[in-house]
């Protein structure tokens, strides 16, 4: 669980949202299973319990997000980066472990 203080500057201050708002995530393909609640959460409710703001992201995560995108030129990059080829795992690398990005810096 990612602390509420994190989770309020990453909603309020840098998405410009409020962590009351409340959103429906669907995958983008129905073959997709989904790791979110079918009913309305709030952004609070996510990024307190489903996403870790602070986290390094994983391969995983860019292909869950993958999963999520309507923009083709953002799909096809969250997709290479999930990809498990050895250039995947050298992009992935360099973009994420190596600079020590945060889930919360992908995202925005």
């Amino acid at each position: 669980r990612t602390e509420p203080s994190l989770v309020k500057r990453f909603v309020v201050d840098t998405l410009e949202r409020s962590l009351k708002e409340f959103v429906r995530i669907r995958p983008r393909s129905q073959s997709s299973s989904c790791p979110f609640p079918s009913r309305p959460i709030t952004l609070e409710e996510i990024f307190s319990r489903y996403i870790d703001v602070t986290a390094v992201p994983s391969r995983h995560f860019f292909h869950v997000l993958s999963l999520y995108t309507a923009d083709e030129l953002h799909k096809k990059k969250l997709s290479e980066f999930a990809s498990r080829s050895l250039e995947a795992k050298d992009a992935l690398y360099e973009y994420c472990k190596r600079e020590r990005r945060s889930a919360a810096e992908v995202m925005w």
